[in-house]
């Protein structure tokens, strides 16, 4: 039975047998063009173009594929050297970068002490005991309400630096000496004081000693707020002493009037006096330690502190009833050489010590007391107190031991620990574990201290 065909099939089937034509005619040029003849083609040779029309299939497949990379497996012992020789290059080039950590604990002693110690502002001879005298001087200003106005009379202030270009000896002035500044204006000294002789150079010149003092007008008045300027000396004139003993003022003299100015009840002076004091004190202690370097050591008891306050320090305006009253206060202080006065006591308390390095490293355990001083700042020589339980700590050059193990061999360290004194035992660790001496360069062999007695 024949099926019948409509219209859409048949234009269908047209369609395909004309696509079949045209590629089995495009095949057969392609065949004819290489010599190909396909009514005579063995079994072989079909076999052999199907398997060519495959392959040619696959590579236009493949290259239809976009950024597709063909990976080559690598024989393996392609592999293995790339391996060892990236191990090796990491060995050597951790060998070559050698480190080398050495932690170190000193020599140690706990030592019951009580001495007594002169100590000199410039001693004859090295081995005796030796401190530096420092001073600082700061103004603060609070507000106080005034209670009404009075007649005054106040006399004029400043600093004077007074010069001994005479003498290499001190020299003392007594209180009240005067001052005659070049346009004769009189200036008097508070107190007695001691000017530092002056020093001899190479070249046979000398550098006079000096001292800051505060002085007051001889008069009140405003003539008398004078510019910087020199000053003589009355009392020596027509003495050897007259042309070497000399003062400068370094800042404006102040204060000097006369007449009406507010006036500030006593029990508000007080009490601003009170707080000044207790704020100054603060300020120049704090200013006198910040300004000590790590072996220096300043103890309780070894400053003095003075204040100046009184109704010359009243400022002569006001505002709103409100006046300002000002204090100068002043600290003079004495430091100590931490190494010096370590080795001065270890003398004392350790048998045998010789020129080893000794350092007491717990001061503030330690209790300093000092004599009664009311003058840090000028006098020569002070005596003090050293009484409780002293960490003497051996000191050694680290930078010189990192020079001495640098290239050795780790068996032969202990010769150059040898030479050490200070040293009581030390941990080594070079890096990497397989290397057999120590680094070349000093700079890779970090040196730490680790103490016995931490704290």
């Amino acid at each position: 039975m024949i099926k019948s065909i409509n219209s859409s099939t048949l234009k269908d089937m047209e369609r395909k047998i004309v696509k079949d034509v045209i590629l089995n005619e495009k095949q057969v040029r392609k065949d004819l063009s290489s010599g190909t003849k396909h009514s005579f083609l063995s079994k072989e040779h079909r076999e052999e173009r199907k398997g060519k029309v495959i392959d040619q299939r696959y590579l236009e497949t493949r290259n239809n594929i976009p950024n597709t990379k063909i990976i080559r497996k690598l024989p393996w012992w392609s592999i293995f050297i790339l391996g060892v020789t990236a191990l090796l290059a990491f060995f050597i080039l951790l060998t070559i970068n050698a480190k080398a950590d050495i932690t170190v604990t000193p020599r140690e002693k706990l030592v019951d002490i009580d001495s007594t110690l002169r100590a000199y502002a410039t001693p004859d001879t090295p081995l005796l005991l030796s401190y530096n005298q420092k001073s600082e001087e700061i103004r603060k200003s609070i507000p106080v309400k005034t209670t009404g106005t009075k007649y005054v009379e106040r006399k004029a202030a400043g600093k004077l630096l007074v010069y001994n270009n005479f003498s290499a000896e001190p020299i003392k002035l007594i209180s009240n000496t005067r001052f005659k500044s070049k346009g004769g204006k009189i200036f008097r000294s508070y107190s007695s004081f001691y000017i530092p002789g002056r020093k001899k150079q190479i070249n046979n010149s000398y550098i006079p000693g000096s001292i800051e003092i505060q002085v007051n007008a001889d008069a009140p008045g405003p003539e008398y707020n004078i510019d910087q300027t020199t000053f003589t000396l009355p009392g020596l004139e027509g003495s050897n002493m007259a042309t070497g003993v000399y003062a400068k003022s370094e800042s404006f003299m102040s204060g000097g009037y006369k007449g009406e100015t507010a006036v500030i009840s006593d029990s508000d002076l007080e009490i601003a006096k009170k707080t000044l004091e207790g704020d100054l004190s603060r300020k120049l202690i704090e200013s006198i330690k910040n300004k000590l370097n790590n072996n220096e050591l300043l103890f309780d008891g070894a400053y003095n502190l003075k204040f100046n306050f009184d109704e010359y320090e009243v400022a002569t305006s006001s505002q709103n009833n409100v006046y300002q009253v000002s204090m100068n206060g002043k600290i003079s202080a004495v430091t100590f050489d931490k190494e010096l006065l370590s080795q001065i006591l270890a003398r004392r308390e350790l048998t045998g010590i010789g020129d080893e390095n000794v350092i007491i490293e717990n001061w503030p355990e330690i209790n300093v007391e000092f004599g009664s001083y009311d003058k840090l700042d000028i006098i020569s020589e002070i005596s003090l107190r050293i009484k409780g339980t002293a960490r003497f700590v051996w000191q050694f050059n680290a930078d010189a031991l990192s020079k001495d193990l640098a290239g050795i061999t780790k068996k032969d360290y202990f010769k150059v620990f040898a030479n050490y004194t200070g040293i009581e035992s030390a941990t080594v660790d070079i890096r990497p574990f397989w290397r057999r001496t120590f680094p070349q360069h000093p700079d890779d062999i970090n040196v730490s201290i680790k103490s016995k007695n931490p704290g």
